[in-house]
């Protein structure tokens, strides 16, 4: 407990009073009755407060008239009483106030109310009924139905008796017996055993009467009453209640509620009044056979073998015997339900909307007028609709169920059933067994079910389905739709008149139906087999349905799947439906139609019309067929002649329309995007819109039209011209005429057999398809999937008005791409090509492979894409990327500002992934650069600016200049050649071999250390190497000879390498001439440093990790070194002079090679083409 601080600042308990719940509060009776249905109450003693050292208690009691007395008067022993039954403690119960002093513990069993208190007591009103003294007079014990005995006490203020009290709430309408009086003593009433009132009565009553003359009312909630022997009077009144009667003349009212009142044997004379809600009469209990008869809506009587009549009134519901019952409803206007439980019962509805169920039995039911349901149950029943929208079930048993005029349901159920559908649009369905079912008039469904049933549809336009099971099928007059599904056994199909329909949409695994003749064929598909001999039309799922049309006229839809439709000799209507189709209407004039998807149409002979509609079609038109009218429709579609061998003659006449002569007829064609012809000699002039056409093989002449056209002339001499706008021209095999007119024109060899070689500067076409073609007004080349070489024209003999631009596409294969004048687009596609811009403001794109690409002059942009490339921008400001791999961005002296935007420099063995060439790159002196000539600075946007003495800038996108700004960075990032840059191993490490003088020590493969006594190079630029090409020095890639990234070298230079089993030298030229992709001519180099190293005698030397030659002072030498270099090494080592001069052989007075020399022959057969190559 809490403890706090008093006055005197002693420590003392905190008193509490009563409505604080931490604390005991007066006791509360918390007895709860439950059993036989009778819910929960909550029967507590009075509710108090204190104040002031008094106790107030307030008790709920009954007002003296509630307690109903048998006979009258004051309860006596051996007397009953009831309190009554409409009694509620809201608006009937007595509020006694007592007001008592505190004397003892609040709400112990010692607090008593004994005659000494003053009180009031008020009615549920609130009017003051009496005040003063208050005490409890006599004690009655009664016996209680459900507690055994309840205390009841008057409550007695003065000498008047005002009310009672009861230790346990009474229910209304129970009937309690008196036991025992006793008087009240002195002693008093604990306040602890009196009960609160605070319930409405919402049990559930189950009251019995006596063998007498009874009165029972249920109240509310829902009671079971039982009258027993004796003209008793029963009120159920609300809630669902269960009255019976029993023996005697009974008054019963169910009043509110839905009631259910009980008839037995041995009732007599019964009035049943059903009072609101659904009232139902049972007669489960009554004996054999009830013979009920309604009078009108809800009124009517009974005769029945051991009850004397029974009348009632608002009776919705009747549920019959066990036996032969007969129920009447048919002068009831309202909708009654009808029982007729078991026995072979005869039951009619009326008027109104009524349920009739006629269980086990063989019955007879009615609806009569009025939307009935009608449920026969079990065994053999007869149910006949009436007039209404009437829902029949046969249930179990052989049964025959009826409809007339209405729209009905009928629903066989099990056992061999007969249906019989009536005038109107009736649904019925057979269930199981071998079922009869008879649409009549009316558009009807029928539905036959399991078993073999025979389905006769009437007149109308019905539906049929057979269901499993090998079924009879007929149509009769009107345009029935006979439905098939998987399973459905070995059914036929007959018709009367009208056009019908097979129809397999429910077959989702594909279906075959064969016409023989109109109406007349077969539906072949999983589990089931059909023949028919009416069914004009055909509807098909989504599986991948087959269609052979007859001789007869046919309409076929097929839906989803790739559907393939023949429409066989008849003039047919065909729809592919959804998927990819065949749609061929055979002989005589047809109409097809494409459905969504990409359908091929065929319309075979006779003029036909054929429909696209959406998706990428086909129109097959075939040579006898007729004159056809085509609509493409949506998509890409195609118009095809490809089976004609003869000449066929097209004509446009707008975008994707135009007209077709042929020896079939005049073709008529509309929305086509793509035209395909034979092998004939064609003829093709284009209209205003984009075609597309494929000549086929014969001397075709094309002309393209006023809109971006694409002529593929196939094999034969093809003339192929343009036109208008932008035009791709193929010519195929055979010496083709190409045109390309207005526009920017491209050719296209890609489906060639071999390489072509293609100059637009000389207007000349060689190799594979390209052999003997004649070309003009041609901007753009597409290459093969060999090595090409193509070369596009130039501003040579065009005034500056002129426009000019290549746009050449390499393909496959190793291709040699030049633009030369103009700005071009120049691509090379896979594998290793060289691709060279020429002049103007190129986009050149090396694509996958080992690329060399050249921009030259002018503002070039330029891609390596995947493998290592070599990218050089020439002059003007180039924009270039390497893409991925190894690739090497080369630099010419005044080319200006260039921009790299993906250097990576990832460290690989000292170098980085991505290198930077500048050995064409001179300084104020006109020696090459070495890495204290570059200065780097930011370019102010993240990225680095390297400057070089000539005035070139190179800008690296997304570069830190503190990344390159070292010498060790710089070095890593220089372009390895045997010339600047190219890092020689020496005593003190690897040196640029431009670095290295006279007297330095490099190591050699044999010897060891040995001393320089001879460095120097020599520079080729453009011009040089333009006069002298076969010069151009050779790319060893990274790792192909132990090298650390790529080196270039003279192509007379030799490196060591195993051939034969042997250690020999072996040429750089003879390398590139193996056709290994490690080593080629580095043709897009525009200049070139060679650097050469003399030692005492040959030997070899590390670049960059691969074993190279020294320089060998022979007569390749001396031509590799010029006339005035070879003059200076003679002035410094005059015992060369001879050598250098050719007097005498090198090995006489220098000495032998490191190594042998290999032969040409021993790595290449075929001739020589570098026999002029010096260096």
């Amino acid at each position: 407990m809490w403890r706090g601080r008093g006055k005197s600042g002693r420590s003392g308990a905190r008193r509490h009073n009563c409505h604080n719940s931490a604390i005991i509060c007066p006791l509360k009776n918390v007895l709860t009755r439950q059993k036989s249905g009778i819910g929960p109450t909550r029967p507590q003693i009075g509710r108090y407060g204190a104040s002031g050292g008094m106790a107030t208690y307030v008790i709920d009691g009954y007002a003296v008239g509630a307690i109903v007395v048998a006979g009258g008067g004051t309860p006596v022993v051996g007397s009953t009483f009831r309190l009554d039954a409409n009694w509620s403690a809201s608006t009937a119960a007595l509020t006694i106030t007592v007001t008592d002093d505190d004397t003892v513990f609040s709400g112990s069993a010692a607090a008593v109310l004994d005659g000494t208190q003053t009180g009031v007591v008020v009615t549920a009103a609130g009017a003051t009924l009496a005040s003063g003294t208050i005490r409890l007079g006599n004690g009655f014990v009664v016996t209680d139905p459900v507690l055994g005995s309840v205390s009841l006490y008057q409550v007695i203020v003065g000498s008047t008796v005002v009310g009672y009290v009861s230790s346990a709430p009474l229910q209304p309408g129970v009937q309690y017996t008196v036991a025992t009086v006793t008087p009240t003593t002195a002693a008093g009433v604990p306040y602890a055993s009196l009960a609160i009132l605070d319930y409405e009565q919402s049990l559930d009553n189950s009251l019995t009467g006596g063998s007498g003359n009874d009165s029972l009312r249920g109240g509310a909630g829902n009671d079971t009453l039982s009258g027993g022997a004796g003209n008793d009077t029963i009120l159920g009144g609300a809630g669902n209640d269960v009255i019976t009667g029993g023996p005697g003349s009974d008054s019963l009212s169910g009043e509110d509620g839905d009631d259910t009142f009980i008839v037995t044997t041995g009732s007599q004379a019964d009035s049943i009044f059903g009072g609101t809600g659904t009232d139902t009469i049972s007669f489960t209990t009554a004996g054999t056979g009830a013979n009920v008869v309604f009078s009108g809506t809800g009124n009517g009587n009974q005769n029945l073998v051991g009850v004397t009549a029974v009348a009632f009134t608002g009776i919705e519901a009747i549920d019959g015997t066990g036996f032969n019952d007969t129920l009447n409803a048919a002068l009831s206007g309202g909708s009654v339900t009808l029982w007729g439980n078991g026995g072979a019962d005869t039951i009619s509805g009326g008027s109104g909307g009524d349920a009739l169920f006629g269980g086990t039995g063989a019955d007879s039911l009615a609806g009569n007028a009025g939307n009935d349901l009608l449920d026969g149950g079990d065994d053999a029943d007869n149910l006949f609709g009436g007039s209404g929208n009437n829902t029949l079930f046969g249930g179990s048993g052989n049964d025959r169920l009826e409809a007339t005029t209405g729209l009905d349901q009928l629903f066989g159920g099990l056992g061999v059933d007969s249906l019989f559908g009536g005038d109107a649009a009736d649904t019925l369905d057979g269930g199981d067994d071998a079922d009869s079912l008879y649409g009549g008039a009316g558009d009807d469904s029928l539905d036959g079910g399991a078993g073999n049933d025979l389905l006769d549809a009437g007149s109308g336009n019905d539906t049929i389905r057979g269901g499993l099971g090998n079924d009879s099928m007929v149509g009769g007059t009107g345009d029935d739709r006979f439905l098939l599904e998987t399973g459905g056994g070995t059914d036929t199909i007959g018709g009367d008149g009208g056009t019908d329909t097979v129809d397999t949409t429910l077959i989702t695994a594909g279906a075959t139906i064969t016409y023989s003749a109109t109406g007349i064929g077969t539906v072949s598909a999983s589990g089931t087999t059909v023949s028919f001999t009416s069914a004009e039309r055909a509807l098909t799922g989504a599986g991948n349905d087959t269609i052979f049309g007859g001789t007869g006229t046919e309409f076929v839809e097929t839906g989803e799947g790739a559907d393939s439709l023949f429409g066989g000799g008849g003039v047919d209507t065909l729809y592919g439906g959804a998927g990819d189709d065949l749609v061929d209407g055979g002989s005589s004039g047809d109409t097809l139609y494409g459905g969504d998807g990409n359908d091929t149409l065929i319309g075979g002979t006779g003029s036909d019309s054929l429909f696209g509609d959406g998706g990428d079609d086909r129109f097959v038109v075939a040579a006898g067929d007729g004159s056809d009218t085509l609509f493409g429709g949506t998509g890409n579609d195609t118009v095809d002649f490809s089976g004609f061998t003869t000449a066929v003659e097209v004509d446009y006449s707008g975008a994707g329309a135009g007209t077709i002569d042929s020896s079939a007829g005049t073709t008529t064609f509309s929305g086509m995007e793509v035209l395909q012809t034979g092998s004939g000699n064609d003829t093709i002039i284009g209209g205003l819109g984009f075609e597309t056409v494929f000549a086929g093989a014969g001397n075709d002449q094309i002309f393209g039209g006023g809109s971006a056209d694409s002529l593929f002339g196939g094999d034969g001499q093809d003339l192929l011209e343009g036109g208008d706008a932008n035009d791709t021209l193929i010519g195929g095999a055979g010496i083709d005429t190409l045109y390309g007119g207005t526009g920017l024109d491209v050719i296209d060899y890609s489906a060639s057999d071999a390489a072509v070689n293609i100059n637009l500067r000389t207007w000349t076409a060689t190799g594979g398809h390209a052999q003997g073609d004649v070309l003009a007004g041609v901007d753009g080349v597409v290459g093969s999937a060999f090595n090409d070489t193509i070369i596009g024209f130039d501003d040579e003999g065009l005034s500056s008005a002129d426009f000019y631009f290549n746009q050449f596409e390499g393909g496959a294969g190793n291709d040699v791409i030049e633009g030369r004048g103009g700005s071009d687009a120049l691509f090379g596609g896979a594998d290793d090509d060289t691709v060279l811009g020429g002049d103007g403001n190129d986009t050149v794109s090396g694509g996958d492979g080992n690329d060399v690409l050249s921009g030259d002059a002018g503002n070039d942009t330029m891609s390596g894409g995947a493998g290592n490339d070599t990218l050089a921008g020439g002059a003007g400001n180039d924009t270039l990327a390497g893409g991925s791999g190894r690739d090497i961005f080369a630099f010419s002296a005044g080319g200006g500002r260039d921009q790299i935007n993906d250097l990576d420099l990832t460290l690989v063995e000292g170098q980085f992934t991505d290198r930077i060439d500048v050995s064409a790159l001179v300084d104020a002196t006109g020696n090459p650069v070495n890495w204290a000539d570059a200065v780097v600075t930011s370019d102010g946007a993240g990225g680095s600016l390297i400057t070089f003495p000539g005035g070139e800038i190179i800008r690296l996108v997304g570069i830190d200049p503190s990344l390159i700004s070292t010498k060790p960075a710089l070095v890593a990032l220089g372009v390895p050649c045997f010339g600047t840059g190219t890092l020689i191993l020496t005593e003190r490490g690897e040196v640029p071999v431009e670095a290295i003088r006279a007297g330095d020590l490099v190591m050699t493969l044999d010897h060891g250390l040995q001393p320089v006594i001879w460095a120097g190079g020599r520079h080729l630029d453009r011009a040089a190497l333009a006069a002298e090409p076969l010069l151009r020095p050779v790319l060893i890639r990274d790792g192909a000879l132990g090298n650390r990234g790529d080196v270039l070298v003279s192509p007379n230079h030799a490196v060591l390498a195993e051939v034969d089993g042997q250690e020999m030298l072996v040429r750089a030229k003879h390398l590139a001439e193996t056709g290994d992709a490690r080593f080629r001519i580095a043709k897009g180099r525009r200049e070139v440093g060679y650097h050469h190293l003399l030692l005492e005698r040959h030997g070899i030397v590390f670049a960059q990790g691969m074993a190279t030659e020294t320089m060998y002072p022979g007569p390749i030498a001396v031509a590799a070194l010029g006339a005035e270099v070879a003059a200076e090494i003679a002035a410094a080592f005059p015992l060369l002079a001879p050598v250098l001069a050719g007097v005498v052989a090198a090995e006489w007075l220098y000495g032998p090679t490191a190594r042998p020399m290999a032969k040409r022959r021993q790595l290449v057969s075929g001739p020589n083409p570098n026999r002029r190559a010096a260096a």
